[in-house]
């Protein structure tokens, strides 16, 4: 009765703990990634209308603006009056034009048609965007906080900004994005001393998001019924698989207590269990597994210590010392088969400036990534070795002249297109390669040194890039 007992209180709180976590993290990750979707699904939407405002603008301003027929009640925007190319300089810009007919006709600019398309979409859609700038001519494209905010940003760099919102009762997302200086901007806004290249201002986007957020929580809803449902669904499975929880395990062990010194096992799942019958089928079968668990850890010492002995444990390329054994080896019978070599010797550049700057951390994450590029970038028979510090060495046939530096200029190229991910952004990294090659190269030692040589020849040239051993400098 003791043992049952406490079998079933452990597993009654297993079961309930697990049922609980898994609900919990289930419940959280639910709710995560939907609002991680939403977030995502508003950004693109967002980003496709500033889009088209941005080339509808473009479209205005390749132009110089559009003229419209004058409406009853329309007014010409009296802030083009303000405008010019520069300080001193008479604006070219006309508000109003009137045709041979007395048709009265005024000016579209960009900025104008965008405050109206603004208004319309408002109307319609309750989709809002603003035209401002730090320095507006119009006071109705002052810039509101979250504006005032993301330009002061995107004056350091930034290209994008974002926020939930909530106005009116109701949730927004905004979005902005900047807007650049052109040489067509200058026409109107040169006497505001702009640069082209500069960040004039920027658009600002507000889009409803309450009928996404009714899905979410909907969405959320058919969460919580289905965990509900499948929680009661377990209950019932608990009962059924007690017995294999309990009963059919101790019966496993009883038989396996009968037949004590043959070869059989135990299941992994009985021995790994941290109560009364995980005990005791560890007790039960430690004396009838000692032996083959003893040469099972000699073997995987064993291996291990080979494995250590000629592997560089940082990159996983083959070490030092493997090169000049099973290297040198190699590199004789393909010699004496009369195979064409290439030996590559890399060196990542400036690597004492990468330690120096981002610490030996960042540096061995350099090391690694550029093991991992080159590996890759040679085939299976080919030797790749950490030669020491940031040197690398590939020993690979050669079948036809050129074949080993075209697979420098392979792996050069592979290192410059996988830059390394760092929290301050990404750190693009180069390297020198020199290529000795051919059935000329002498010993396997002369080989090392041609092709350390060229490496030299490389970075003397600006570094970056693949130099071949020339004979006439040995």
């Amino acid at each position: 009765m003791r043992l049952t007992g406490s079998v079933g209180r452990k597993l009654g709180v297993l079961i309930s703990s697990a049922l609980i976590v898994t609900f919990v993290l289930t419940a959280v990750w639910f709710d995560d990634l939907a609002h991680r979707n939403l977030d995502k699904f508003l950004h693109q939407q967002a980003r496709m209308l500033y889009q088209q405002i941005v080339l509808t603008r473009s479209w205005n301003a390749s132009y110089g603006g559009v003229y419209v027929r004058k409406q009853p009640g329309m007014e010409t925007n009296r802030y083009l009056y303000e405008v010019g190319p520069g300080h001193g300089e008479k604006s070219t810009v006309v508000p109003e034009i009137t045709d041979t007919n007395g048709n009265v006709y005024t000016l579209k600019n960009p900025a104008l048609m965008s405050r109206e398309l603004s208004e319309l979409t408002a109307k319609n859609a309750d989709i809002r965007f603003h035209l401002t700038s730090l320095k507006t001519i119009n006071p109705n494209n002052a810039p509101d906080d979250f504006e005032m905010r993301s330009l002061k940003k995107f004056e350091s760099g930034l290209k994008e900004a974002s926020e939930f919102s909530y106005q009116e009762g109701k949730n927004y997302y905004r979005f902005m994005a900047p807007l650049y200086v052109e040489q067509s901007c200058l026409r109107c806004h040169g006497f505001q001393d702009y640069k082209i290249g500069e960040v004039r201002g920027g658009i600002s986007l507000t889009l409803p998001m309450d009928n996404e957020l009714e899905l979410l929580k909907a969405g959320s809803d058919r969460f919580i019924t289905t965990a509900v449902i499948l929680l009661a669904l377990v209950i019932g499975i608990i009962i059924l698989g007690s017995y294999y929880v309990v009963t059919r395990p101790l019966r496993i062990l009883q038989r396996f207590a009968n037949n004590m010194g043959t070869q059989q096992q135990l299941p992994d799942y009985l021995i790994s269990r941290r109560d009364e019958v995980g005990l005791l089928a560890r007790e039960l079968t430690s004396a009838n597994t000692e032996l083959l668990v003893y040469h099972e850890q000699i073997s995987e010492r064993t291996t291990q210590l080979e494995y250590d002995n000629r592997t560089d444990p940082l990159t996983g390329l083959c070490n030092r010392r493997h090169l000049f054994s099973e290297g040198g080896r190699l590199y004789e019978r393909w010699r004496y088969d009369g195979t064409r070599i290439a030996v590559l010797m890399i060196d990542i550049d400036h690597f004492k400036r990468i330690n120096d700057k981002y610490g030996h951390q960042v540096g061995d994450g350099v090391l690694a990534e550029t093991a991992r590029v080159v590996k890759q970038q040679c085939r299976p028979n080919d030797l790749v070795a950490r030669y020491g510090g940031e040197e690398f060495v590939v020993m690979l046939e050669a079948p036809s002249p050129g074949s080993g530096v075209s697979t420098a200029r392979r792996i050069l190229q592979s290192i410059i297109e996988n830059p390394i991910n760092l929290e301050q952004g990404e750190l693009h990294v180069t390297a020198s390669i020199g290529v000795a090659e051919g059935d000329n190269l002498g010993d396997f030692d002369s080989a090392l040194r041609k092709a350390d040589e060229a490496l030299y020849q490389a970075k003397d040239s600006g570094r970056n890039r693949v130099a071949t051993y020339n004979k006439s400098e040995s």
